[in-house]
């Protein structure tokens, strides 16, 4: 008994030196590629056909890496997500990796990643999909406090089906633990948070981006769509946005507009932040008006969206810069 658990023990404290050497998550070496070409292999038969089914089912990811060498990991998928996975043809997948055969190849041991899919399999499908990527990318280029994504170009296998396949794009976003790790903080899940208990510019910004780019799906006190960190100097806590698909910006064909608020359209926008802080939410406007060039440059160079809709996407966010009085 005792060898066993010497054993066992040795092995724990290989798996933490090993983790003490890696200095680069998985997610960061995706992040090398401007698109990473990815293959995804399970059951997609069995999965699909059971919209409610939540359980982790085995998958081959593959993919080539920045040196075009094929690199194959034995992993986890399972559906995720709430709306998406009722309307959606292919729906969000959570991407689970063995944590050991990570820290083995060098990398950090975050192992979970999500992977937006196309949705639907159509034309608009693929513009929808780098749309929502873009608004990540924006949300990067106003502060670190933000979701990391990468773009992929997804082959979809059904092992049931292996002559069957679909390629679309996708993206990958980085787990809520690295991203609290990278800012410092760990991930606060609580309802009913009081305004005052929030970081005021960071809410302020986070508030006001979605008011930019038209997304009237989130909520800091019901914890929709929007994760929370507290820093590790115990500082004010930091919203951290995500879910873009039913922003003005991407306007997937599938989002409907908040009736609550009395929108009529995703394209309208509704100030949902705390409104008590004036001065910050007057700071976080001026400071998108500073970075509005930076903004614009981002769609400008994103190749995989069609020129038309990128202009339409600065076409869109021209209305906010035109007229964005939140306090009116």
């Amino acid at each position: 008994m005792k060898s066993t658990y010497l054993i066992i023990f040795t092995a724990l404290l290989s798996l933490q030196a090993m983790a003490q050497n890696n200095s680069e998550s998985l997610f960061e070496h995706f992040s090398k590629q401007d698109l990473l070409q990815v293959t995804l292999e399970t059951d997609f038969t069995s999965m699909l056909s059971d919209k409610q089914n939540e359980a982790y089912q085995t998958a081959t990811f593959s993919y080539m890496d920045e040196n075009k060498q094929e690199v194959i990991y034995e992993i986890k998928v399972r559906q995720r997500g709430k709306y998406r996975r009722r309307v959606c043809e292919m729906p969000p997948l959570k991407l689970n990796f063995d944590k050991e055969a990570l820290l083995e190849k060098g990398f950090l041991d975050f192992d979970k990643v999500k992977l937006v899919t196309y949705c639907l399999d159509d034309i608009g499908a693929r513009n929808t999909v780098v749309r929502e990527y873009l608004a990540y990318q924006l949300y990067n280029e106003l502060t670190p406090y933000s979701y990391r994504t990468q773009l992929v170009k997804v082959t979809y296998v059904d092992t049931m089906n292996p002559k069957n396949k679909i390629k679309h794009f996708g993206f990958l976003i980085e787990s809520t633990r690295e991203l609290a790790t990278r800012i410092g903080g760990e991930e606060v899940e609580t309802f009913n948070i009081s305004p005052s208990d929030f970081n005021p510019r960071q809410e302020a910004l986070a508030a006001t981006f979605q008011y930019m780019i038209g997304n009237a799906d989130w909520s800091t006190s019901m914890m929709r769509n929007v994760k929370i960190i507290r820093p590790d100097n115990e500082g004010k806590l930091i919203p951290i946005p995500y879910d873009f698909d039913f922003s003005g910006m991407v306007s997937a064909s599938y989002a409907i507009p908040n009736n609550d608020l009395g929108l009529k359209s995703v394209k309208e926008r509704a100030y949902m932040g705390y409104k008590e802080d004036n001065a910050s939410i007057g700071v976080m406007q001026s400071y998108l008006e500073r970075k509005k060039a930076d903004l614009y440059q981002i769609i400008n160079r994103c190749k995989y969206l069609p020129r038309t809709n990128r202009y339409e996407v600065i076409e869109y966010l021209d209305t906010y810069y035109e007229d964005s009085k939140i306090m009116d």
